[in-house]
């Protein structure tokens, strides 16, 4: 056999082996992410039914952060509008003012907000509770055979 033909044989193989290999892979992969899938709705369920919320599923912007943000990022924005407007504008006074207006108005009302932020829930408290805590049972919920036979 000549040297031309074994390299196309050869070739031939790495070709149809590594076709094989990808579909192999790409099959497995497929799988494996619906297990994922799978997994991940079975713990979504678990956790509606026990009135929790996944780590996944809770925003970034809780209460306490929309408070905090309202608190700092009003005086900011006004105490920079009123810069630009004293440095562009002919109301120096005015703008200082309306600003210490709006910005003490904000810090006010965050901290009101924060003050006012709503507790957690009976069940959720209750749920978390429950996990900790030996539950009360009556040591006659388990007489199988009885003592008065």
């Amino acid at each position: 056999m000549s040297a031309s033909i074994f390299g196309y044989i050869l070739g031939a193989i790495a070709i149809v082996g590594g076709m094989i290999l990808g579909g192999i892979i790409v099959i497995v992969g497929v799988r494996h992410d619906r297990r994922k899938r799978e997994l991940e709705h079975t713990e979504r369920i678990k956790a509606l039914e026990m009135g929790r919320t996944l780590p996944c599923d809770e925003s970034w912007w809780t209460p306490a952060r929309v408070c905090a943000a309202i608190g700092a990022w009003v005086p900011i924005v006004a105490f920079g509008s009123a810069f630009l407007a004293s440095h562009l504008g002919s109301a120096h006074h005015e703008a200082w003012v309306a600003a210490s207006v709006v910005g003490t108005t904000g810090v006010i009302c965050g901290t009101i907000l924060a003050l006012h932020l709503p507790t957690p829930s009976k069940r959720a408290r209750a749920s978390t509770q429950d996990a900790h805590t030996k539950p009360a049972l009556h040591p006659d919920d388990y007489d199988i055979v009885g003592r008065h036979a």
